[in-house]
């Protein structure tokens, strides 16, 4: 007996909040560091380029993650079969 299952769609969700949750420790980081450069009076114009290297590195890493996690999860299947079970397999669809 052989039987595919496909994941729930709650696994996207929890990849989508993943992402979230990455992109809010940054931001809090840049924060923190931006804190920091204010109050040891430091060079004003850092904190410009600390908030413009997180915004980039946030924005790439969606660019990035989403498609690949969207596309991983779509083509994500089990096949279950007596004796073994095959995750994402070629074979799956055939």
């Amino acid at each position: 007996m052989e039987e595919i299952i496909k994941p729930d769609k709650k696994l996207f969700t929890k990849t989508v909040w993943v992402l979230l949750t990455i992109s809010a420790f940054i931001l809090a980081g840049v924060s923190i560091t931006h804190l920091i450069i204010y109050i040891s009076d430091g060079d004003p114009n850092a904190p410009k380029v600390i908030w413009l290297i997180a915004v980039i590195a946030i924005l790439v890493m969606w660019l990035i993650a989403y498609p690949i996690a969207k596309l991983w999860i779509r083509n994500l299947a089990y096949l279950i079969q007596s004796e073994r079970i095959l995750k994402n397999k070629a074979a799956l669809y055939i």
